[in-house]
C-alpha cells in the first residue's frame, strides 16, 4: 500500500494494478486509497484506481468511469472490472468499445450522471 504513494508514476501505476486489478481484498481504507488516485497525474494509475474500484462494484467509479470512456481510450484488459461495474458480461469474443459502456453506465446508472450529450439513435 506504501507503493500507490511512490513518486514515480510506474510504481503507483503496478501497486495499484496488484492491489486493485489482481488483489481481491476490499476494506474501505483499501477503496478510499483507490478513490485518492482518481485524479492521478499519471494516466495509467488513474486507470487502475478506476478499474480497481469499479470491480469491487462501488459506485464513485461510474463519473471517472465515463469520463475514461469519453476520452476514447482504455485498457482493454480492464473490461472484466469495468463490466462488473454495469452488472453486464460478454460471451466469447464479444467485445466492448467506449460506446457500449458509455451506453451502459447511463442505463444503469443515469441518477450519478450528467445529462448526456449525443444520446443514441434508435
Amino acid at each position: 500500500m506504501k507503493l500507490v504513494d511512490d513518486p514515480d508514476g510506474d510504481v503507483r501505476d503496478y501497486a495499484l494494478f496488484a492491489l486493485g486489478t489482481l488483489g481481491y481484498v476490499d476494506t474501505p481504507e483499501l477503496r478510499e486509497l483507490f478513490v485518492k488516485h482518481f485524479d492521478d497525474a499519471y494516466p495509467d494509475a488513474k486507470e487502475e484506481a478506476i478499474a480497481a474500484l469499479a470491480k469491487r462494484r462501488d459506485t464513485r467509479a461510474v463519473v471517472p468511469l465515463l469520463r475514461l470512456m469519453e476520452s476514447g481510450s482504455y485498457y482493454t484488459h480492464h473490461e472484466d472490472c469495468f463490466e462488473k461495474l454495469v452488472n453486464e458480461e460478454r460471451s466469447g469474443e464479444d467485445t466492448w468499445g467506449t460506446e457500449d459502456f458509455i451506453d451502459s453506465l447511463y442505463e444503469r446508472f443515469p441518477e450519478l450522471l450528467p445529462p448526456r450529450q449525443n444520446p443514441p439513435s434508435d
